[in-house]
């Protein structure tokens, strides 16, 4: 059975957007926010913008290609752009090959970004977000869009279930939607993240820069991705 890891090669080997969900304020539901930016710091050398002082038609995301960039410096990046979707749409359609990766800030408002998100540009929607699935805080667990609406209906406090939405982006166009789920600790008003999920949350991160730049190698390559993870991930 694969592991976490290498399910993530296989995910990110495809076009895909990693959305951070959840409430900075709201202390563990604040994981996905800061694994999202924690990734792009790692993988495109800055930070993705967030949603303060954008304009409204502007989208916080940023753009990552794993292959060029390193840990320290990472390759370049487009920050937020004013039209995102336009520049993924023609980098797949008229090379036929995965674009770079995008990493979507969409904090407690991941609706708002629904219709974006099913438009086509990507194959994969990774969403991140801290779950409550009955295990230990610190947690983490990964869900099919199938599982995410079966096992948790009302997965989390967000207007529209990510269950919801997963079914709807799988409606709409060719994208699978998938949650990296993490079991908090605390949601308590004005915390940050508790000891235990900022451990899940560390560990996380490294695994899917690893995944990142594992798949971008086999796509580059032609090689399958599954055989690459089993040389780099546990």
């Amino acid at each position: 059975m694969p592991t976490l890891g290498q399910q993530l090669v296989e995910l990110l080997r495809a076009p895909a957007c990693v959305v951070g969900v959840g409430d900075p304020a709201r202390g563990d539901d604040a994981l996905g926010v800061r694994l999202a930016e924690r990734l792009s710091k790692r993988l495109a050398g800055r930070a993705a913008e967030g949603a303060a002082g954008l304009a409204e038609s502007a989208r916080p995301v940023c753009w990552c290609d794993p292959c060029e960039g390193n840990d320290e410096t990472g390759p370049r990046a487009a920050g937020a752009s004013q039209n995102p979707g336009s520049w993924q749409s023609a980098s797949v359609m008229q090379t036929g090959r995965a674009g770079p990766l995008a990493i979507l800030l969409a904090e407690a408002a991941p609706e708002r970004h629904l219709g974006w998100l099913a438009q086509g540009f990507f194959k994969t929607v990774l969403f991140l977000d801290a779950v409550d699935f009955g295990e230990p805080p610190g947690a983490a667990v990964l869900l099919d869009s199938d599982a995410m609406r079966s096992r948790l209906p009302q997965v989390s406090t967000h207007r529209l279930s990510l269950g919801l939405m997963a079914r709807y982006i799988a409606m709409e166009g060719q994208a699978r939607a998938w949650l990296l789920g993490v079991q908090p600790a605390s949601l308590r008003s004005g915390q940050g993240l508790s000891e235990t999920v900022e451990r899940t949350l560390t560990c996380l991160e490294a695994l899917l820069v690893t995944a990142a730049k594992t798949a971008c190698r086999a796509r580059d390559a032609g090689a399958e991705p599954l055989a690459m993870a089993r040389e780099g991930l546990t």
